[in-house]
């Protein structure tokens, strides 16, 4: 699609490009995928018997033996403080505006695909959306310098997820495998600003939204009371490629590129073992490891001379986590009850000046940059509800409740708001102390569905 806009508006979408409302990876990495997994401590790598293990485990669609459909809403909204006040960043009219809550639809289904012999009750479809309530993908784009949190801010995208399931039992009892992929919305474009004949200004742009896919496989065992999971997710990243150029002046302008990295996952394998006792206890403990080390951070190169911007040397990471769900039956009523905790470490050094980057390789020069990347390690807690009531006709309703609120610890940074070069340059008040960096993010949603 072409559309033809006066300079006014193509400088505004500069503009919104460059600070528009929120973001940097994906909405079910940071807050979870479905009422069931969120309750429970984002487990579920070797229990997930649904549409939420195309998230989790795609195997775990292999134990599906009814076709289903959930409809949820999730809410997050974040209170996040910098130095004893709610923290800001810039928006797109020059001012400054909180971090905004992340809220959106989960939608998911599993089908089972009826085969016939040998392949009756072995394969599964099943797939998962998540879709923000007022964006396809919303980001950030400040200079490192400028306080931000990279890792948080990743709740504003559409993610899809699609997996196949398989069931070996027949061959191997207790044995699942599975496949699938995931996307995310990647933007390329190009906007060009020119002078006529007339000496008028007119722009042009052309857009393109694109899928990013990245493999998901899985496998599951189960043995008498025991369920055995293991799951791995390729890297999911959503990139902005933008290129902006001035024809018809006078003097030649380069081209120039906003490249971005909007949304990031990173590589991560997941390690369940489950036990259920007397099919009303379940008890599940996960480790999941994440190579946070390949982040390459926001923002890429304006230029084919510009500076590279620092790396933000992260690192890997592995995150405990554990989840209960008890189940009462009641006539044609089964009640669950769920709850979990995960700890999730941080990947960022703490805010600091680091040494710049320069064209090809470290800057020999010596020369440091402030680098404020704001983050710390998270602690969620996770609590639920959930109620399946078996008709007479054969459907299953379903409706589920959960509570996740994350804390995000207090975190003493190794750099102020603004230091004494900067206070030098730009004739601001140096930082008497260094930031000092907390929050929270209150997850909660509801869910309803019907199975047969």
């Amino acid at each position: 699609m072409t559309l033809r806009l006066p300079v006014p508006l193509a400088l505004a979408f500069l503009a919104i490009v460059h600070f528009p409302e929120t973001a940097s990876a994906t909405p079910p990495d940071l807050l979870g995928y479905g009422a069931r997994h969120i309750a429970m401590g984002q487990t579920g790598v070797s229990f997930a018997d649904d549409y939420e293990a195309v998230f989790s485990n795609p195997a775990g669609l292999g134990r599906a033996r009814t076709t289903g459909l959930r409809i949820g809403m999730l809410f997050a909204p974040y209170a996040l403080r910098l130095d004893d006040a709610p923290f800001v960043s810039p928006d797109v009219e020059g001012g400054l505006k909180k971090a905004e809550m992340a809220s959106g639809m989960m939608i998911g289904f599993q089908l089972p695909i009826p085969f016939g012999k040998p392949l009756e009750d072995v394969l599964t479809l099943g797939a998962g959306f998540y879709t923000p309530n007022n964006a396809v993908l919303r980001v950030d784009l400040p200079y490192t310098d400028i306080p931000q949190w990279p890792i948080l801010g990743r709740a504003h995208s559409v993610s899809v997820n699609v997996g196949l399931g398989a069931d070996l039992g027949k061959w191997v009892p207790g044995l699942r495998l599975g496949v699938g992929v995931a996307a995310l919305a990647s933007i390329i474009g190009r906007l060009t600003v020119r002078i006529d004949e007339a000496k008028r200004f007119t722009s042009q742009t052309e857009n393109q939204i694109l899928a990013d896919f990245t493999p998901v496989a899985g496998v599951s065992y189960d043995h008498k009371d025991f369920r055995f999971g293991l799951s791995y997710r390729g890297e999911t990243r959503a990139d902005i490629d933008l290129r902006v150029n001035v024809e018809g002046f006078p003097i030649e302008f380069p081209e120039i590129t906003i490249t971005a990295l909007a949304q990031y996952a990173p590589h991560s394998l997941a390690a369940e073992a489950a036990w259920v006792y007397d099919h009303r206890l379940l008890i599940a403990l996960n480790l999941t490891w994440r190579r946070w080390s390949a982040y390459p951070g926001t923002l890429g190169k304006t230029t084919a001379d510009s500076h590279v911007p620092r790396a933000p040397e992260f690192s890997d990471t592995v995150s405990p986590k554990i989840g209960i769900e008890y189940t009462h039956r009641h006539g044609a009523f089964r009640i669950m009850g769920r709850g979990g905790y995960l700890f999730e470490p941080t990947p960022s050094p703490p805010a600091r000046l680091a040494e710049r980057r320069d064209y090809f390789d470290d800057d020999i020069s010596g020369r440091t940059v402030p680098f404020r990347y704001l983050d710390s390690h998270r602690h969620i807690l996770s609590a639920g509800f959930g109620f399946d009531w078996h008709s007479k006709s054969g459907a299953i309703l379903n409706g589920d409740l959960f509570f996740a609120p994350q804390r995000i610890s207090k975190r003493t940074h190794q750099i102020g708001k603004v230091t004494e070069a900067e206070a030098e340059e730009t004739g601001r008040e140096a930082s008497a102390s260094n930031m000092v960096s907390q929050g929270w993010i209150f997850t909660s949603g509801v869910a309803l569905g019907v199975s047969w």
